[in-house]
Protein backbone atom coordinates (compact mmCIF):
# COMPACT_ATOMS: atom_id res chain seq x y z
CA UNK A 1 0.00 0.00 0.00
CA UNK A 2 3.17 2.36 0.49
CA UNK A 3 4.13 1.68 -2.92
CA UNK A 4 1.08 2.20 -4.28
CA UNK A 5 0.53 5.68 -2.58
CA UNK A 6 4.08 6.31 -3.23
CA UNK A 7 3.47 5.43 -6.68
CA UNK A 8 0.82 7.74 -6.87
CA UNK A 9 2.32 10.71 -5.63
CA UNK A 10 4.85 10.19 -8.29
CA UNK A 11 2.43 10.02 -10.88
CA UNK A 12 0.89 13.31 -9.26
CA UNK A 13 4.26 15.27 -9.15
CA UNK A 14 4.66 13.82 -12.73
CA UNK A 15 1.60 15.53 -13.87
CA UNK A 16 2.17 18.38 -12.35
CA UNK A 17 5.46 19.17 -13.66
CA UNK A 18 4.65 18.47 -16.82
CA UNK A 19 1.79 21.17 -16.16
CA UNK A 20 4.20 23.71 -15.20
CA UNK A 21 6.26 22.54 -18.03
CA UNK A 22 3.19 23.68 -20.36
CA UNK A 23 2.91 26.73 -18.62
CA UNK A 24 6.57 27.79 -18.68
CA UNK A 25 6.64 26.82 -22.95
CA UNK A 26 3.28 29.19 -22.47
CA UNK A 27 5.07 32.05 -21.26
CA UNK A 28 7.96 31.42 -22.95
CA UNK A 29 6.03 32.07 -26.94
CA UNK A 30 4.30 34.65 -24.89
CA UNK A 31 7.51 36.21 -24.29
CA UNK A 32 9.09 35.86 -27.34
CA UNK A 33 5.96 37.28 -28.90
CA UNK A 34 5.87 40.16 -27.28
CA UNK A 35 10.11 40.66 -27.72
CA UNK A 36 9.39 40.15 -31.54
CA UNK A 37 6.12 42.64 -31.59
CA UNK A 38 8.30 45.28 -29.60
CA UNK A 39 11.33 44.89 -32.36
CA UNK A 40 9.05 45.47 -35.62
CA UNK A 41 7.60 48.85 -33.52
CA UNK A 42 11.48 49.49 -33.02
CA UNK A 43 12.45 49.14 -36.43
CA UNK A 44 9.64 50.64 -37.86
CA UNK A 45 10.36 54.13 -35.34
CA UNK A 46 13.80 53.79 -36.90
CA UNK A 47 12.40 53.64 -39.71
CA UNK A 48 10.36 56.25 -39.57
CA UNK A 49 13.09 58.46 -38.38
CA UNK A 50 15.09 58.16 -40.83
CA UNK A 51 15.05 61.29 -43.17
CA UNK A 52 13.52 59.94 -46.16
CA UNK A 53 10.78 58.79 -44.66
CA UNK A 54 10.37 62.05 -42.51
CA UNK A 55 10.85 64.36 -46.14
CA UNK A 56 8.37 62.19 -47.18
CA UNK A 57 5.62 62.01 -44.67
CA UNK A 58 6.26 66.16 -44.46
CA UNK A 59 5.78 66.08 -47.96
CA UNK A 60 2.59 64.19 -47.89
CA UNK A 61 0.85 66.27 -44.64
CA UNK A 62 1.85 69.59 -46.66
CA UNK A 63 -0.04 67.53 -49.93
CA UNK A 64 -3.00 66.55 -47.54
CA UNK A 65 -2.81 70.71 -46.20
CA UNK A 66 -2.86 72.04 -50.04
CA UNK A 67 -5.79 69.70 -50.74
CA UNK A 68 -7.69 70.95 -47.73
CA UNK A 69 -6.94 74.45 -48.41
CA UNK A 70 -7.72 74.45 -52.26
CA UNK A 71 -10.89 73.09 -50.98
CA UNK A 72 -12.03 75.65 -48.91
CA UNK A 73 -10.65 78.35 -51.43
CA UNK A 74 -13.04 76.08 -53.77
CA UNK A 75 -15.84 76.56 -50.99
CA UNK A 76 -15.62 79.85 -50.07
CA UNK A 77 -15.51 80.97 -53.87
CA UNK A 78 -18.77 79.04 -55.07
CA UNK A 79 -20.15 80.66 -51.76
CA UNK A 80 -19.28 84.11 -53.14
CA UNK A 81 -20.41 83.00 -56.38
CA UNK A 82 -24.23 82.07 -55.03
CA UNK A 83 -24.35 84.73 -53.10
CA UNK A 84 -23.69 86.97 -55.91
CA UNK A 85 -26.23 85.16 -57.87
CA UNK A 86 -28.71 85.27 -55.22
CA UNK A 87 -28.15 89.37 -54.72
CA UNK A 88 -28.51 89.61 -58.75
CA UNK A 89 -31.37 87.67 -58.86
CA UNK A 90 -32.93 89.65 -55.64
CA UNK A 91 -31.94 92.90 -57.23
CA UNK A 92 -33.69 91.61 -60.52
CA UNK A 93 -36.58 91.12 -58.81
CA UNK A 94 -36.74 94.22 -57.05
CA UNK A 95 -35.83 95.80 -60.59
CA UNK A 96 -39.08 93.52 -61.90
CA UNK A 97 -41.58 94.65 -58.86
CA UNK A 98 -40.46 98.75 -59.52
CA UNK A 99 -40.80 98.58 -63.00
CA UNK A 100 -44.67 96.73 -62.75
CA UNK A 101 -45.36 98.90 -59.78
CA UNK A 102 -44.20 101.85 -62.09
CA UNK A 103 -46.63 100.58 -65.08
CA UNK A 104 -49.78 99.80 -62.82
CA UNK A 105 -49.29 103.78 -61.30
CA UNK A 106 -49.18 104.71 -64.89
CA UNK A 107 -52.06 102.69 -66.13
CA UNK A 108 -54.07 103.98 -63.53
CA UNK A 109 -52.80 107.68 -64.59
CA UNK A 110 -53.84 107.12 -67.90
CA UNK A 111 -57.50 105.88 -66.80
CA UNK A 112 -57.67 108.87 -64.61
CA UNK A 113 -56.85 111.14 -67.36
CA UNK A 114 -59.51 109.30 -69.57
CA UNK A 115 -61.73 109.52 -66.89
CA UNK A 116 -61.55 112.88 -66.59
CA UNK A 117 -61.61 113.80 -70.15
CA UNK A 118 -64.76 111.61 -70.68
CA UNK A 119 -66.11 113.56 -67.97
CA UNK A 120 -65.01 117.26 -69.69
CA UNK A 121 -66.38 115.89 -72.41
CA UNK A 122 -69.98 115.00 -70.62
CA UNK A 123 -70.23 118.15 -68.91
CA UNK A 124 -70.06 120.32 -72.74
CA UNK A 125 -72.26 117.99 -74.40
CA UNK A 126 -74.75 119.53 -71.42
CA UNK A 127 -73.57 122.94 -72.07
CA UNK A 128 -73.90 122.16 -76.02
CA UNK A 129 -77.14 121.08 -75.32
CA UNK A 130 -78.31 123.57 -72.70
CA UNK A 131 -77.35 126.12 -75.31
CA UNK A 132 -79.09 124.75 -77.77
CA UNK A 133 -82.01 124.30 -75.49
CA UNK A 134 -81.73 128.02 -74.39
CA UNK A 135 -81.95 129.25 -78.33
CA UNK A 136 -84.80 126.60 -79.36
CA UNK A 137 -86.86 128.51 -76.21
CA UNK A 138 -85.60 131.73 -77.61
CA UNK A 139 -86.61 131.01 -81.03
CA UNK A 140 -89.59 129.45 -79.73
CA UNK A 141 -90.43 132.67 -77.66
CA UNK A 142 -89.79 135.01 -80.41
CA UNK A 143 -91.95 132.74 -82.81
CA UNK A 144 -94.49 132.85 -80.22
CA UNK A 145 -94.07 136.72 -79.85
CA UNK A 146 -94.12 137.28 -83.85
CA UNK A 147 -97.47 135.14 -84.13
CA UNK A 148 -99.28 137.05 -81.38
CA UNK A 149 -98.39 140.06 -83.16
CA UNK A 150 -99.76 138.57 -86.37
CA UNK A 151 -102.52 137.60 -84.32
CA UNK A 152 -103.09 141.50 -82.61
CA UNK A 153 -102.33 142.87 -85.95
CA UNK A 154 -105.67 140.68 -87.48
CA UNK A 155 -107.50 141.80 -84.88
CA UNK A 156 -107.33 144.93 -85.29
CA UNK A 157 -107.83 144.81 -88.87
CA UNK A 158 -111.31 143.12 -88.20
Amino acid sequence: MKEQKLEAKKKRDEEIEAERQILDLEEEIYKQGKRKKAIENAKQYQFYQTERVKNFHSGLLLSRVMKERDAQIEFRKSKIKSDKKWEEQLKLNIEKAFKEEQEKAEKRHRERVALAKDHLKQIKEHEEEEERRKKYEEKDAEEIKRQNALYEIEMRKK
